[in-house]
């Protein structure tokens, strides 16, 4: 068995961009001939290398536009690499991926079912978890609600919920689902911390240096889609600071 959860080689993910062009009559009779006539590739990631271990903490940094949602839609199967070698062990949370998976006319209750099915969980299982799920996310108040009824950071609440407490080897997850109340973020860090113990390997994209830092053993730096810098994390934190001219003590 190889140590690495996560393996990527020169991986990288293009989009094309259409120019205005495109619309004029002339612009689209060649457009009908040759497709990418007036497109213009923009490359979200480029060349980038990655290795995980198994059970590490990685965190991923780098300005808006970086490529760090990119990267994670990319590990968790989302989107299809443009280039390159990847190879990911073990199972997948993402919380990215539940989002787009739950169905808005289905109760919050029957969405849990729903979410434990794709994690290959049966339904006695999921009906065994559901009420450690709902106190962990504090909506049993909503649980017989339609998820279309629940505020947006309610229906965060759930996803997060699932996605923590289903049978995984790997998680994926943008510091989007980190916002919330205090209680809640309090008891998402500690299963964070939980999962860290268990072996759970983690790949967590931030802004929020403290949070890395703190939770992470490991940090990549991304810039303009390609891999600048890794180390240790205040030793990459230091780095992404002097790179940018921000102050050690901002975010």
């Amino acid at each position: 068995m190889s140590e690495y959860a996560i393996e990527a080689s020169n991986l990288g993910k293009r989009y094309y961009l259409q120019t205005r062009s495109s619309r004029t009559f002339p612009r689209r009779v060649l457009y009908w001939f040759w497709p990418r006539v007036d497109e213009r590739p923009i490359w979200a990631l480029r060349h980038v290398d990655l290795a995980v271990k198994r059970g590490e903490a990685v965190g991923v940094i780098g300005p808006n536009g970086a490529g760090k949602t990119t990267l994670l839609q990319v590990l968790a199967g989302l989107l299809a690499p443009s280039e390159g070698k990847m190879r990911v062990r073990g199972r997948i949370s993402s919380f990215m991926g539940l989002a787009s998976a739950v169905y808005p006319e289905l109760t919050v209750e029957e969405n849990l079912f729903l979410m434990g099915t794709i994690f290959g969980m049966t339904r006695a299982v999921v009906k065994k978890k559901i009420a450690e799920i709902v106190e962990f996310g504090d909506f049993g108040k909503y649980r017989h609600a339609l998820f279309t009824q629940l505020s947006a950071g309610y229906q965060m609440r759930v996803i997060v919920s699932a996605a923590l407490h289903a049978p995984i080897d790997i998680l994926l997850m943008d510091e989007m689902v980190t916002a919330g109340d205090a209680i809640i973020s309090e008891r998402f860090w500690a299963k964070m911390l939980d999962l860290r113990k268990q072996g759970t390997t983690i790949v967590l994209a931030s802004h929020a240096m403290p949070l890395i830092e703190a939770y992470c053993s490991r940090v990549i730096e991304l810039n303009r889609g390609r891999l600048v810098n890794a180390g240790k994390p205040a030793t990459a934190a230091r780095a992404y600071y002097e790179r940018h001219g921000v102050d050690g003590g901002a975010d």
